[in-house]
């Protein structure tokens, strides 16, 4: 703005003194032909149309500001709109809007939602709540009931599969371990998980329940129609008889696409549409 005034005074100025110039005919003329012009009429003519040019840039810069509080509010609106979709309209909906703005650090929606699309931002503010809460069993179970609201995981497509704490609960999986010199193949599903542990579901023979012994890790597979195939390992930690019986496993990021998906694309025998 300041640079503008010191323009436009300038402008006011070159204003002045060409004016004086331009409306003189001719020094050579008779004095009855040379029009002369008030200096008051060329001072108020220079400070008008100074005044007209600062209150133009005052209306553009007006202007912008709008702008931008309109987009901000209309961003703010939007993910506000998509946060509540998320959490619900649940009788719980209060507590766990609370509980997202307690994990996550912030109680903007427009933040939350970034939250949302960045798997590295939110694993980064993970550990930094995990730390602060002396990565209590409350601030896990936290943590994982904030990635399942946020969608955190391989049914949101904007998310890359770098972690099997994204499996949600239900997953197919295709797994096999090497038990002795006797390999099994078995399919499985994801039953449960923390942040620090994933339960699958055991393989069985009938309805008897397979035993799992001596066995470091298992392989698994899973089918992400956006990718295409991927491959992990996940470190095995014991199996357990409850309610189902469950085959304990420590997380893992050591994953791979082994076979990316194959769009078909539509193609016409023949090019009847240049007959």
């Amino acid at each position: 703005m300041k640079q503008a005034i010191k323009l436009c005074s300038w402008f006011g100025l070159w204003f002045f003194f060409s004016g004086q110039q331009n409306f003189e005919v001719s020094d050579l003329a008779p004095k009855t032909q040379q029009v002369e012009v008030p200096l008051e009429w060329i001072i108020g003519a220079g400070v008008f149309i100074v005044l007209l040019i600062i209150i133009l840039i005052i209306q553009i810069q007006l202007k912008r500001k709008s702008e931008v509080k309109m987009r901000q509010k209309y961003n703010f609106d939007h993910a506000e709109r998509q946060l509540n979709s998320m959490i619900g309209s649940g009788p719980n909906a209060f507590e766990l809007r609370k509980l997202i703005e307690t994990v996550l650090g912030t109680k903007d929606p427009i933040e939350i939602m970034n939250f949302s699309k960045s798997l590295a931002a939110f694993d980064k503010r993970s550990e930094e709540y995990l730390e602060l809460q002396n990565n209590s069993a409350e601030a896990q179970k936290a943590l994982t009931q904030t990635r399942k609201l946020l969608n955190l995981s391989l049914n949101n497509s904007n998310i890359p599969f770098r972690s099997s704490k994204l499996l949600p609960i239900g997953q197919a999986l295709q797994c096999q371990a090497q038990l002795g010199e006797r390999k099994l193949k078995f399919d499985s599903i994801v039953l449960a998980q923390s942040e620090s542990k994933l339960l699958i579901k055991t393989p069985e023979v009938g309805e008897r329940p397979i035993e799992i012994k001596d066995v470091a890790e298992i392989s698994c597979q899973i089918e992400r129609h956006k990718d295409g195939i991927y491959e992990f390992r996940l470190p095995f930690l014991a199996q357990k008889q409850g309610k189902q019986n469950v085959l304990v496993m420590h997380h893992s990021s050591d994953i791979k696409l082994i076979s990316k998906v194959n769009i078909d694309k539509d193609t016409l025998e023949e090019e009847w549409y240049m007959e």
